[in-house]
């Protein structure tokens, strides 16, 4: 029979301290200390991802100094979704600290093996108890008294070491992935420098380049209102797409799916402009714009009035001018108004050197383009990667699958 596992509050093997606040003119040099993304992006911590800095008295020092295997939870957020994120220090680091937005649970006992502590915390109850107790003012809000009665399922000893080593090895796997990624975007990064400025010239061209203005490429054109009755809609052949969709699975490079369609008579009655299939579009107002979220459109379509699309002349290669837009950074060219804006006044006014044949305009965006698909390859094994973990850690930190331990 397998032995079913003890059930008990964070508290009874943590004790929490908050942590130390300082002025912004004592960050930028002296002592490491561990900051909220720290904590928020990793769930193990190693010396070398800390990169902050803070000048403070030994006292200080003393008061906050973190050790190895120290537990940090994000203290406080905009949103209860961010709050609770835990993550685990897994080197000696002479001399650190942590900050305010964060909250350290120092083990007070072996209940639990460091290297499980990556994971335990992250499991759909747990995530969901935290979030759950939060207070909420202005900002999402935890603390020590509240982490410490949530309840965690503790497997034995060496079943938290299997446990762990089992998920360590699937991260190994994602860090492995993103590191491609990383290294193909690189890649990517000069092949664009190289060949979208004629430093580097493709076999058989030799014809000379020109400089034109984005505006001489084609034209610039806004979206339209959308009322709220008409949220929701699917019946139709034209998808209506908002900043909201760029981010949906699928619409990375090219805009493929809305969350909404309409159809003629809606676009008839909403005076809507249809964009065609190979514009670019856009965020053109609020801080969307700073994501540089440029997308190329499959099909015609309609966009909100939050949006701007760039409509390639015929002449030129369009997904060459989608790459070519991936050049100019729009967040520069923000007007300057309480609430960030762009204007195509502002983009078509941006020189850029291009060729001066449309064919070879299409061979380098063909060339960018294979680089792109393979960067996506990876990208989906990664997601799907990720997918499998989060499969892995809902069935192994909870005890619905069990990989050895302490078996009776």
């Amino acid at each position: 029979m397998v032995k079913e596992w003890e059930k008990v509050q964070i508290g009874e093997c943590f004790d929490f301290k908050n942590g130390l606040n300082k002025g912004k003119d004592y960050f930028g040099t002296g002592t490491p200390i561990i900051n909220y993304m720290d904590v928020y992006k990793k769930r193990g911590m190693h010396k070398e991802d800390i990169k902050g800095r803070v000048t403070l008295s030994s006292e200080e020092i003393s008061r906050f100094k973190v050790e190895k295997n120290d537990v940090f939870f994000t203290r406080t957020s905009e949103t209860p979704e961010e709050v609770g994120f835990a993550s685990v220090l897994l080197d000696d680091i002479e001399n650190c600290v942590f900050s305010g937005f964060v909250l350290r649970a120092r083990p007070k006992n072996q209940k639990l093996y460091p290297a499980f502590c990556q994971y335990c915390f992250m499991t759909n109850d747990i995530r969901q108890a935290i979030e759950k107790s939060c207070t909420y003012t202005t900002r999402a809000l935890t603390n020590g008294k509240v982490l410490s009665m949530i309840e965690i399922a503790l497997p034995p000893y060496d079943e938290q070491l299997k446990i762990s080593e089992a998920i360590s090895d699937i991260d190994e796997l994602i860090s492995s992935l993103e590191k491609l990624i990383a290294k193909k975007k690189a890649i990517k990064q000069g092949t664009m420098q190289q060949l979208l400025t004629g430093k580097t010239r493709l076999p058989g061209f030799t014809s000379p380049w020109e400089k034109k203005k984005i505006d001489d490429l084609g034209r610039f054109v806004s979206g339209n209102g959308f009322p709220l009755e008409y949220q929701g809609q699917q019946q139709g052949k034209y998808p209506f797409y908002k900043v909201s969709d760029f981010n949906s699975p699928g619409n990375e490079r090219f805009l493929h799916r809305a969350n909404n369609y309409i159809s003629d008579e809606i676009v008839n009655t909403l005076n809507c402009n249809i964009i065609p299939e190979k514009s670019i579009v856009f965020a053109k107002i609020g801080a969307a714009i700073f994501l540089e979220r440029k997308k190329f459109t499959t099909a015609k379509c309609c966009i909100d009035n939050n949006t701007m699309s760039f409509q390639p002349d015929n002449s030129y290669s369009a997904l060459y001018i989608w790459y070519l837009f991936q050049t100019i950074c729009l967040g520069d060219l923000v007007e300057a108004t309480a609430l960030p804006s762009l204007s195509g006044r502002t983009i078509g006014s941006v020189q850029r050197d291009i060729p001066s044949t449309k064919n070879e305009q299409d061979y380098i965006a063909n060339v960018l383009l294979e680089i792109d698909i393979d960067i996506e390859s990876i990208e989906k094994k990664l997601a799907k990667t990720r997918q499998l973990k989060q499969g892995m850690m809902q069935q192994l930190l909870t005890g619905k699958t069990r990989i050895g331990g302490d078996k009776r």
